[in-house]
């Protein structure tokens, strides 16, 4: 009788998200984790930030990166939220009452267009880091836009003082 075993050979990619599920959420960890891994290091680099992008992990520093706690109080699927104009700075809803139901595209659009500091900490704690990213890379289209990177940087220091570093 003869025992076929299928070896399935995994891509640098794979391994570094298999590696990375593993890891403890909220600690910080260096690139030195994927070491045994032998990939070269232009290309870890390169998967780092794929894995940043997608929000699975966030960059801390040069070399330095950590696996966020995914809490996100509106889901996805929900397409229409209450407006709560206590969590912004600037009312850009001017003309409609505070729990009006608002389309959840059109909040994070608007908010992200005519960002301030102050606005984006009312989205990030309705919408949480992953999916504010994902909105502005979505909006400004590429990651070397200034004002994408401007956000990143924002809500990256929001997620440091939420993990406090």
């Amino acid at each position: 009788m003869k025992i076929d075993t299928k070896v399935t050979k995994l891509s640098g990619f794979e391994l570094i998200l298999k590696k990375v599920k593993k890891l403890k959420i909220d600690t910080i960890y260096t690139y030195g984790v994927f070491r045994d891994l032998q990939i070269n290091a232009d290309k870890l680099r390169t998967y780092i930030s794929r894995l940043a992008d997608r929000g699975v992990i966030i960059k801390t520093a040069r070399g330095h990166f950590y696996k966020p706690r995914n809490l996100t109080p509106v889901k996805r699927a929900t397409r229409e939220i209450k407006l709560n104009k206590k969590l912004f700075d600037n009312d850009l809803f001017w003309n409609v009452k505070d729990g009006f139901p608002l389309q959840t595209d059109t909040l994070l659009r608007t908010y992200l267009i005519h960002y301030t500091r102050d606005d984006l900490m009312g989205l990030y704690l309705l919408f949480g880091y992953t999916r504010l990213v994902e909105e502005s890379l979505k909006l400004y289209k590429k990651r070397t836009n200034p004002h994408y990177q401007k956000i990143r940087r924002i809500l990256t220091e929001f997620e440091k003082l939420r993990v406090g570093l």
